[in-house]
């Protein structure tokens, strides 16, 4: 589907999926937050009722508050960048891609540990979750950008 996408014109450079070792990770990071925030349970009930209390903290908030559905939502995502524009295709609606002219983009920026903040010129945002290596994302997507911005400034009007 993504090849559909990308015109004769443009070179694909990069393709990125969400990885589920990433999503555990911010699982994790919440479940250590959840486990510290519930350090005061000590005091009061001792180590076991703490240990309780975090571990169904952390369930709430994986099970109740839909976390596991994040993923479940996401997992199916595809990233394509390629050297005018980041196409995402979401992975329950492959037929609706999003699709950003890089020169739309105005800044990028890791999010946590688990994504990539886009941030765009009519000043609306998205976050690219749970892909590996995140800063390398921001990296690749940002120097794109720049050489883009660098070929529509070379171009006569």
């Amino acid at each position: 589907m993504q090849d559909d996408l990308i015109f004769d014109h443009e070179t694909r450079l990069e393709t990125w999926r969400p990885a589920f070792r990433i999503f555990l990770r911010k699982l994790l990071f919440v479940a250590a937050l959840t486990t510290i925030a519930l350090l005061p349970v000590i005091v009061f009930f001792g180590v076991i009722a703490w240990l309780a209390a975090s571990l169904l903290g952390s369930l709430v908030y994986i099970l109740v508050l839909d976390d596991y559905a994040e993923w479940q939502d996401r997992r199916g995502d595809t990233w394509v960048l390629t050297d005018q524009r980041l196409i995402f295709c979401r992975g329950d609606a492959p037929d609706d891609p999003g699709i950003a002219p890089l020169e739309e983009i105005t800044r990028v920026t890791r999010w946590m540990w688990w994504g990539v903040k886009l941030q765009f010129a009519n000043r609306t945002a998205t976050v690219m979750l749970f892909l590996p290596n995140s800063a390398t994302v921001r990296d690749k997507i940002d120097a794109a950008r720049t050489a883009r911005l660098a070929t529509l400034a070379a171009t006569p009007h």
